[in-house]
């Protein structure tokens, strides 16, 4: 598992699931692969709010976003008032 100031080349956290709910209450649950990246075929309605789960456990975005390039924001040292990278909960 990686850490939240990892640098630009992080190893990512596979099997994650990022839960996205768009601004029209529609939900998407994403699974990360292991560069922990995860991809929407659908489209996002924004604003949008979006939640990591790891089993039972889970850290959710407080302010709602709607940019979809989440790595624009979750930078090595975070950018945007943005936490740095994301890890599992």
């Amino acid at each position: 598992m990686g850490a939240v100031d990892d640098e630009d080349q992080c190893v990512g956290t596979e099997g994650l699931t990022v839960e996205i709910t768009d601004a029209n209450g529609t939900v998407s649950k994403l699974t990360t692969n292991a560069a922990g990246n995860f991809y929407a075929t659908n489209t996002i309605a924004t604003p949008y709010t979006a939640k990591v789960i790891d089993g039972t456990t889970e850290v959710a975005m407080v302010t709602p976003q709607t940019n979809g390039d989440c790595a624009s924001c979750h930078t090595q040292d975070g950018a945007n008032n943005a936490a740095g990278r994301i890890i599992g909960p």
